[in-house]
């Protein structure tokens, strides 16, 4: 369990008052991680919802290596030679891990720490069952996930075009 009084300092956890709080913070526990760390990577079922205290998490797209020669069987066969990509970062007051609230809890994308991180860990059905039995906290939270949605497919973008 983490502190109640540490999420309030976090603009992400506003409109929660002091009960929600506290319930949130029962499902969580805090990690230190060293760089290089690997929370999952696409297509992973996520167990945890995430949120950054200190450090830099890279959130990664595995993409068609460049400057290599692919066949078009390994393109039919899915067998092409792939390169990571960091299209965001998230830093502290964000979180990563959203798509461990939707219903297949299924990673869209991989997540790597790029320095040592301190993160908070919410336990994914500990956290869903509190979700579930409060709908204020769960339009509150659910609004916050929305918001980073946005921002990557804005991150997304400027990636793709980058690349051009």
């Amino acid at each position: 369990m983490v502190s109640p009084e540490l999420l309030r300092r976090y603009p992400f956890f506003a409109g929660l008052n002091h009960e929600q709080l506290r319930v949130l913070a029962m499902t969580a526990n805090a990690m230190d991680v060293k760089a290089g760390h690997r929370f999952f990577v696409e297509g992973d079922p996520v167990d945890a919802f995430y949120f950054v205290i200190e450090g830099d998490v890279g959130i990664i797209f595995k993409v068609p290596a460049s400057g290599v020669k692919q066949s078009i069987a390994g393109q039919l066969t899915g067998e092409l030679e792939l390169a990571e990509v960091i299209i965001s970062h998230v830093g502290p007051g964000e979180q990563f891990g959203w798509s461990a609230l939707t219903g297949d809890g299924v990673a869209t994308a991989g997540a790597v720490a790029q320095t040592d991180c301190k993160v908070v860990a919410f336990d994914l059905e500990q956290m869903r069952s509190k979700l579930d039995a409060d709908p204020v906290l769960a339009s509150v939270i659910l609004q916050q996930v929305l918001r980073t949605v946005r921002q990557r497919l804005t991150d997304l973008r400027v990636e793709c075009l980058s690349a051009r």
